[in-house]
């Protein structure tokens, strides 16, 4: 099986959590400095990619997350979904890769359901609202490469039909600090099937 890789910015730790039940990964950003923190990638640079839309198939996507040590106010950046391997997804306050599917908060509580397909991104910046220690679910389906429809702790989102990515990307995760605090992102877990149509 692969293996996940944890690059980070100038700081941050990645480590289960053997007091939460099943186990919980703990995304540290291990700093209060802007800009620094931690990811993590299935697979890294090694045959990471696992999840190519294509006409035949549908990607099912979903993570039970929370972002914790959050202060007072917008003081996190955080990503939860697929990407094209990319080990600094975050740079400058910003999502940089090229290719991607999830949610995000950078710089700000309110939830935002993002893709991109080559640098074209789509959003939706009323997914949800970031509680301090609070799970929320997220997920989406990527339905052949006509759209994606983005979940919030089961309620469908508004159905995305542009942009569409096509390369291959694998689960992925960030934590950064917006500079006034270290957030960390509990992982409870994650679960990404994607169900082809082949012919025999």
């Amino acid at each position: 099986s692969k293996s996940w890789v944890l690059t980070n910015a100038t700081s941050g730790t990645g480590a289960i959590d053997p007091a939460a039940k099943g186990g919980v990964l703990l995304l540290d950003s291990d700093a209060a400095a802007n800009n620094q923190g931690v990811q993590i990638q299935l697979g890294g640079a090694v045959g990471a990619s696992s999840f190519i839309a294509s006409a035949n198939s549908k990607i099912y996507y979903e993570a039970r997350i929370k972002a914790a040590d959050l202060g007072s106010g917008p003081t996190l950046q955080i990503f939860a979904g697929l990407s094209e391997v990319d080990t600094t997804l975050f740079a400058s306050a910003a999502n940089s890769s090229a290719n991607h599917v999830g949610f995000e908060a950078i710089n700000t509580l309110s939830l935002s359901y993002v893709h991109e397909k080559a640098g074209t991104r789509v959003s939706d910046t009323s997914a949800g609202t970031i509680a301090d220690d609070t799970y929320i679910k997220v997920g989406f389906l990527i339905d052949g490469l006509t759209s994606i429809t983005p979940v919030v702790d089961g309620v469908a989102g508004t159905k995305q039909t542009a942009s569409i990515p096509i390369v291959a990307m694998t689960p992925s995760f960030v934590c950064h600090s917006s500079g006034t605090t270290d957030p960390i992102l509990h992982v409870d877990w994650v679960a990404c099937i994607q169900q082809e149509d082949i012919a025999n």
